[in-house]
């Protein structure tokens, strides 16, 4: 099982390896890009399932991040899949 001294990493890693693959891209390139698309919603779903699953000691912590918003995305992410463009 994860703790909370991993998922904090676990969340960097997605959005370090997201802000690596966009760095450059025009927004038409990536509206043309189905593939990075598809992977750019599977690591923003893993950032999404670690903010779910941080303590509550650890979320009011940082008062300043939209943990709900975070996960909520996540929820739009799985759940409307079909929705998602």
């Amino acid at each position: 099982m994860r703790r909370d001294g991993q998922r904090p990493h676990d969340i960097v890693d997605a959005l370090s390896w997201v802000a690596k693959v966009v760095a450059g891209r025009t927004e038409d390139e990536f509206a043309d890009d189905e593939i990075l698309r598809y992977a750019i919603a599977q690591r923003l779903t893993v950032v999404g399932e670690a903010a779910a699953r941080l303590s509550r000691e650890l979320l009011q912590k940082y008062p300043l991040i939209p943990w709900a918003a975070i996960v909520g995305q996540r929820n739009i992410l799985i759940h409307q899949y079909f929705g998602v463009h």
